[in-house]
Parts: C-alpha cells; structure tokens; sequence
C-alpha cells in the first residue's frame, strides 16, 4: 500500500506542468495576434493620415485659368494663383490636343504658358494639376 502512495505523489505535479504550459501556449498566441494586430493599425492609422493630409491640401487648390488665343500665332494661357499654396500644373488640355509639361504657378503669383498647338472652334481648355484637380477656362468672343 505504500508503494502506491509513493507513485500517487510523483504524478501530482504533472498537470499543473500540463496547465501551465497551455497556459503559456495561449497567451503566447494571443500577445503574438494583438502584436500583428496593433501593427497594421498604425500602419492603417498612419495612411488615413497621409491621404487625409492630402485631401486638405486638395481642396486647398485653386487656380483661374485665362485662355488668350491668337490667330496664326501661339496660344498663351495665364494661369493665375490666388491661394498661399505652389501649384504643379502637369496637363494642358485643348480638345484633344494635350501639352504634358510641369509649370509651377507660385502662391499668389501667375504664370503665362505660350505653345503652338491649333484651337478647335470653341477654344476651350482645361488644366490639370499635379493633386488631380481640374481648372477650366475658354474663350470668350
């Protein structure tokens, strides 16, 4: 009879072993998945920021645009910027013809753009900026 008391006593640290090492299997798991979990949010908090920055700066930009053609001669366009922001214009747009060259129209400043290209009858143009945005403006006769 003593000898099985004797084995009774070894066996009774065993499951204590067993549940802790499940406990520590579990809360491996878990920290592992909030780690990944906190990582991609920060990375997600941080590109909502980004395109949040860059939508103030959008709506921020504005820009008059002022078509003066002449006939048989080149085409000039004034630009001009009337908010404290620089704007990049990457497109000039005229019907169907497209002039793909940068201008830097500065903050408060203006800029004329001269190119030869043919007007189409209604002389209209549209000019795109480097955020997207769209200007438009024509010719009035």
């Amino acid at each position: 009879m003593k000898r099985g008391s004797r084995s009774r006593r070894a066996r009774r640290g065993v499951s204590t072993t067993i549940g802790m090492a499940m406990f520590m299997l579990i809360f491996v798991m878990t920290m592992s998945t909030m780690f990944l979990f906190s990582q991609r949010f920060v990375s997600y908090v941080e590109a909502a920021k980004e395109e949040s920055d860059f939508q103030v700066q959008r709506t921020q930009e504005y820009l008059i645009v002022i078509p003066t053609g002449n006939v048989g001669g080149p085409n000039s366009i004034q630009l001009i910027n009337p908010t404290a922001e620089l704007i990049l214009v990457t497109q000039i747009w005229s019907n169907n013809h497209v002039l793909n060259e940068t201008f830097v129209v500065p903050a408060f400043g203006n800029k004329i753009v001269e190119f030869s290209s043919s007007l189409s009858p209604s002389k209209n143009f549209t000019v795109v900026t480097s955020r997207g945005n769209i200007f438009a403006g024509m010719i009035l006769t």
